[in-house]
């Protein structure tokens, strides 16, 4: 290559030049045709194929600070792979990209390109859930806010601070800045929009189903929660081509946050599982498994078998290999653990666990629980009993340790129904044993008790094992009073005794 570069330095150019403009077309070409949910896995996979080379184009970018076209192509690049890092969970990469183009596109004077792809880093930057880079996203809205006079014209930059400013909590100032974005792009819609620009009004149309969206979080981290709601239904109207398969999922999955929180549980479940067929079908997994977690704590206030039956092999498959991956993450044994994210991944792990232990589905926690628990829960409680973790890390390895051992025995209990029509009686058995020795957290908060009420009732056909009943016996139990429960089904009946 470098031979060529000096033996013909003028048809080498030539070369260079000519292949960056056919990446260009290629990406433009992949944007237009290949934009609905069924086609996003494939897209997905070309982009991955071509990753290096799109990249390349930014890389020579950077080195021609003088080239125009070939800065414009790969702006247009970059703006176009933010599909791409974001569903393949690869926000810092994608973010450094975004950086780079946003400079590019500054150092060109294209103020407008360069607030995209400034509000295009921060997505990812939050996304991260380092905090350093939404400061360095700061950072270059002040750079980019320095080189105009009026940045209340470029929304992007709004939206930029919207973002984060949720990300650092101030969900005042997120909502905010969020109608400020709204503002402008509903201007740039209205006043720039013809029949013959069908491309920037489908752009302006995402631009704001985004801000909508921003809108609804920090209204939903409120507490107003209809609000919320009414911001999350209004950003389903402007979602268009390329960013359904990606932004739908989340925004019903939205919605439905904010129905479980006004009480309509029954619209909260049909909702995240529409989200969950959305997330499935894009193979959007992390989403997947929250939504599956967050269906599952519907199901203690409604349930509704029907979502039940389409609960197939492939689907939980899929939502335990990324909770897998949450765990070995944030349990990792050489860092310590941050409080915040374990909660929030016992919450969605015990969330799949009601939902799942439902359905014959059950089974496939055997094998990723014990999996787990050998290398995580065990090696972390070694490394606390040894002096090399703080004591105070104990309990989150604790609850999670548990929640093992219940997908073991509601696994194991798929098993004894295989081989006898029902649940065996030293499952259930050690199941009641760790209800009554479970920190009061557990059912407090987790709300252990009414799953397991529910559990016995809609799985085994249990009568007499109401969540009031199952309480007062577990008080019983750390309180040494003799007390017995009968759990009594059509074909069996089982006697379970504190003493």
């Amino acid at each position: 290559m470098s031979r060529a570069k000096f033996e013909d330095a003028e048809e080498f150019e030539e070369v260079v030049r000519e292949t960056v403009r056919e990446f260009g077309v290629m990406v433009a070409v992949w944007e237009i045709n290949y934009d609905s949910p069924e086609e996003l896995s494939y897209i997905m996979s070309r982009y991955e194929m071509e990753l290096a080379n799109l990249v390349g184009t930014l890389k020579l970018a950077k080195e021609r600070d003088r080239d125009q076209e070939i800065a414009k192509i790969a702006v247009s690049i970059a703006r176009s792979l933010m599909r791409y890092f974001f569903v393949s969970r690869l926000p810092e990469q994608g973010a450094k990209v975004m950086f780079d183009a946003a400079n590019i596109a500054l150092r060109s004077s294209n103020i407008i390109e360069a607030s995209s792809l400034c509000a295009q880093f921060m997505a990812l930057a939050a996304r991260s859930q380092d905090d350093s880079l939404t400061v360095t996203g700061i950072k270059l809205v002040e750079k980019i806010e320095s080189s105009i006079e009026s940045p209340r014209s470029f929304p992007d930059l709004a939206m930029a601070q919207a973002i984060a400013a949720q990300r650092l909590g101030d969900f005042r100032s997120s909502e905010k800045h969020a109608r400020l974005a709204l503002e402008g792009y509903r201007s740039h819609l209205s006043y720039r929009s013809s029949p013959n620009d069908t491309e920037e009004c489908e752009d302006t149309h995402n631009n704001i189903a985004d801000a909508l969206r921003i809108a609804g979080f920090s209204l939903l981290s409120q507490k107003r929660y209809q609000e919320a709601k009414t911001a999350y239904c209004h950003a389903l109207d402007h979602e268009r081509g390329a960013s359904i398969p990606v932004n739908r999922g989340q925004t019903l999955h939205q919605i439905a946050n904010c129905e479980a929180y006004l009480g309509n549980h029954e619209s909260a479940s049909k909702l995240y599982f529409e989200a969950i067929k959305i997330f499935h079908s894009v193979h959007m997994e992390e989403y997947l498994s929250n939504a599956v977690g967050e269906l599952g704590y519907t199901f203690l206030e409604t349930y509704i078998p029907e979502i039940l039956n389409h609960l197939d092999t492939n689907l939980v498959d899929h939502a335990l290999s990324d909770i897998r991956s949450d765990i070995l993450n944030t349990f990792a044994l050489n860092k310590p653990l941050n409080h915040q994210f374990c909660i929030g991944i016992i919450r969605k792990l015990f969330g799949t666990i009601i939902l799942i232990s439902l359905t014959r589905q059950s089974e496939q926690f055997r094998p990723i629980c014990t999996d787990l628990a050998n290398s995580t829960t065990r090696e972390l409680a070694k490394q606390i009993e040894h002096g090399d973790r703080s004591p105070d890390e104990a309990f989150p390895v604790m609850i999670l340790d548990m929640l093992f051992h219940i997908g073991v025995l509601v696994s194991q209990a798929e098993v004894d129904a295989l081989e006898t029509g029902q649940i065996a009686h030293e499952t259930l058995d050690s199941l009641m044993k760790i209800a009554c020795t479970a920190h009061d957290w557990a059912h407090e908060v987790m709300r252990f008790t009414d799953w397991l009420s529910l559990y016995f009732e809609k799985r085994w056909s249990f009568r007499t094992a109401d969540s009031k009943r199952i309480k007062q016996f577990i008080f019983n139990y750390k309180e040494g009073v003799p007390d017995h429960i009968e759990l009594i089904s059509t074909i069996s009946k089982f006697r379970l005794s504190t003493i």
